[in-house]
Order: structure tokens, then sequence, then C-alpha cells
């Protein structure tokens, strides 16, 4: 091939190279408004460019190629080596085989960097793959991000696409229809579509409008929107509106949460309230406000609530705590403690259980062992050696070693087997005091 200009082991200035430009270890000196070759310019060793430069393309084959002004190509740079921009690097295709250092903004439709890419200014592109880490100092609009190792992005940035093997951090905003991360994810305030992360992430807040899906740890320090979260540890949350969220292990929320269903392998710790459709807890389940679901609300364990509880049915494995609990159809506790007390169509408190605050339901039973206080109910059975305070009920059935220490009032049928131990006794009435709720 015939080049049109030559430079070689010297410092040269150019204004202008009609044609194509030659440059093997040597240094080239621009005018201030550029140097401007209308061709190809070729690069053989270390080379170096002081001042702005504007080609048809660059191609550098070995060595170190720095431009100490800004580099523009109409086409292609291509690049062996390592390659540093001082000022702004704009062309149609980048490709470094090694590190590529900008020092300014970036503009191009693809960048392919073999080693680390850092662009300290704005960067744009439609697709950037980059096998080591990628770093931007400023704002950045990378249509599709492929990073083999980690990224960092100390300005906004908006992608269709993110997929990075290591960490990710992004300082302001980020906006992406896919979050792929293999490691950890960090970002201010999000806008994304899916959050795919293997290990952990920590966010502003924001909106993930599919899934959040993470292997390790979820915290977000600000309100979030959702629709699906799916953690295989512990998540930390602000308070949030969504759909559904699934822990394998511990759920904080610093603030109320609105969802569909919420299953946790272990504890849930909520700040306000819990509204929602269904509850499924493995371990126990704390809120300081309220609890309003449509379907179910089951706890394998312990559950205090500082409000009311409303859901279709209760079952807890253990305690329940609350001002007042309420079920469409049944309630099944251990104990329950209540300062206003309990009403569901159907309520069973279990062997040995026990209840503080009145019972009321269509049907009450009580297990062998079972101490409460007050019950109403249509129907109500004690159990062998069930205790109870007061009883209110259409129908009464008790069984041997059962007891009733205050008051017993029936308006319909008692049925008690011998070995009762009434302290109080039964009395016939044609209507039964008011329920306290």
């Amino acid at each position: 091939m015939r080049f049109e200009t030559f430079v070689r082991d010297v410092r040269k200035a150019l204004e202008t190279v009609d044609g194509d430009l030659l440059v093997e270890n040597g240094t080239v000196d621009a005018p201030k408004d550029g140097l401007r070759v209308s061709g190809l310019t070729t690069c053989r060793g270390d080379c170096r460019f002081v001042g702005d430069v504007f080609t048809s393309e660059l191609e550098a084959h070995g060595g170190e190629v720095l431009f100490e002004g800004s580099l523009t190509a109409d086409r292609l740079v291509k690049v062996r080596g390592p390659l540093e921009v001082r000022g702004d690097l704009k062309a149609d295709r980048v490709e470094v085989r090694k590190n590529a250092d900008i020092g300014g903004g970036l503009n191009a439709h693809e960048v392919s960097v073999g080693g680390s890419l850092t662009v300290e200014g704005v960067a744009k592109a439609h697709r950037a793959d980059v096998g080591g880490s990628l770093r931007c100092g400023s704002d950045a609009e990378l249509n599709r991000i492929d990073v083999g190792g980690s990224v960092e992005v100390r300005g906004a940035i908006r992608s269709e696409r993110i997929d990075v093997g290591g960490r990710f951090v992004g300082l302001g905003r980020v906006v992406s229809d896919d979050v792929d991360v293999g490691g950890s994810f960090e970002a201010g305030e999000v806008e994304v579509g899916k959050l795919d992360v293997g290990g952990t992430v920590t966010i502003g807040g924001g909106n993930v409008g599919r899934k959040v899906d993470v292997g390790g740890t979820f915290r977000a320090t600000g309100p979030i929107k959702f629709s699906v979260i799916d953690v295989g540890g512990v998540a930390s949350l602000a308070g949030g509106v969504g759909e559904d969220i699934e822990v394998g292990g511990k759920l904080d929320s610093d603030g109320s949460l609105m969802f569909n269903k919420l299953r946790v392998g272990g504890v849930v710790k909520i700040k306000g309230d819990a509204i929602g459709r269904s509850v499924r807890v493995g371990g126990q389940f704390y809120a300081t406000g309220r609890v309003r679901l449509e379907e179910e609300f089951r706890v394998g364990g312990t559950a205090e609530i500082g409000g009311p509880i409303e859901a279709e049915s209760i079952t807890i494995g253990g305690t329940v705590r609350a001002e007042s609990v309420f079920a469409q159809r049944s309630i099944e506790t251990h104990k329950i403690r209540t300062v206003k007390g309990a009403k569901a169509d159907r309520i069973e408190i279990d062997r040995r259980g026990e209840a503080i605050g009145p019972l009321v339901g269509r049907e009450v039973v009580l297990q062998r062992g079972a101490s409460v206080e007050d019950v109403w109910g249509d129907r109500v059975v004690l159990l062998n050696g069930a205790r109870a305070r007061k009883i209110y009920a259409g129908v009464l059935e008790a069984e041997e070693g059962s007891d009733v220490t205050e008051s017993i009032l029936f308006t319909g049928e008692l049925h008690a087997e011998r070995g009762c131990h009434f302290t109080a006794q039964p009395a016939k009435a044609e209507k039964l005091p008011e329920r306290p709720i």
C-alpha cells in the first residue's frame, strides 16, 4: 500500500494529509484546528499525536498509541495495543485489543475492548463489549453493555441491556430493560425491567417492572415499586408497593408493604402495615401497624402485630399477639393474645394453648388442656381438660375434665360429660349478652 505521508522516528508538524498517513515510532504535531487525514492513519510501534486528529480510519499494529487531543474517525479505530485519548473519541467502530483510556467523552456505534475501558466524560455507544472492566466518570448511554469484569458509572446510565460478570456500581440513576450481573449490583435510583444478580444488591429505591431475582441479599434504602421480588437470602426494604415477594431467609421493611403474595422462609419484620392478598412465613412475623389480607395469613412460629389483623383465614403455629384478630373463615393457633378480641366463623385453640381476650365465632373449639378467658359462639366445644372463664353459647359441648370458672349461659343445648368440673352453674337464657366485637 502506498502512503502519501510517512513519519518515522521523528517529531513532525502536519496540517493536512491528502491521502494516507503512516506513523512509525514517531510524534505528530497537529495545528490548533486539528490535523485532517483524508485517508487511513496507520501506527506502528509507539506513536504520539499532539492536538486533535480527524481521519477516515485509524489502525495501530503494535505499541502504545497516545492522542493528547481528541480523535475523530469516520469509520473504524482499530488498535492492537493500548490506546489513550486525552480528549474525546468519536468513531463508528472502536476495536482495542488491550486497554483504552479516554480522558473526554466517547461516541461510537460499537466499542470492543479486550482489557479495561475508562471514559472520563459522557460515554455513548450502541454496544460496548469489554473483556475486563468498564469505568465511566460521567453519564453513560450504552444501549447494550457486555462486560466480563466490573462496571463503575459515576453518573446516570441508560441501557437496554446490562450484562456484567462481576460487580456493577452506578452512582446515579440506572435505567435499563434487563440487568444481569454475576456478582454484586449497587446503584442509586433504578428504573429497571428485570434485575438478575447472583450475589448482593443495594439500591436507593425506584421501580423494577418485572422481577428482582437475587441469589444472596437485596437492600433498597428508598421505597420501591416492583412486580416480583425473589431473594435467596435476606431482603431489606424501605417500604414498597408490588406483587409477589419470596425470600428464603429474612425480610425487613422500614416502611409499609403492599403486595399480592408474601412468602418468607424465616423471619419478617415490617415497620408499618402489611396489606396484600396472602402471607406465608415459616418462622416469625412482626409488624408495627396492621395486617390486612384478602386470603390467608399463615405463620409457623410467632406473629406480633401492633394493630389489628384481618384475613380470610389465620393459622399461627405459635403465639399471635395483636390489637384484634378477625378472620372471615377460621382462626387456628396455639396461643392468642389480643386487646379487643378475636372473631371468626371458626376458632380453634390448640392443645394446651391459651387465649387472652374474648373469642367470638360461629364455632369455637378448645383442644385438650387449652385455657381461655371469655367465649361467645353458636357452638362451643371444650375437649378434655379445657378451661374457660365465661361461656356464652347457643350449644355447649363439654368433655370430661373441662371447666368454666365464672359463668355459663346458653340458649340451645348443653351436652356435658361426667367429670366436667364446672365451677360456675350453667344457666339457660332467652338471649345472650351482646358480643364484644
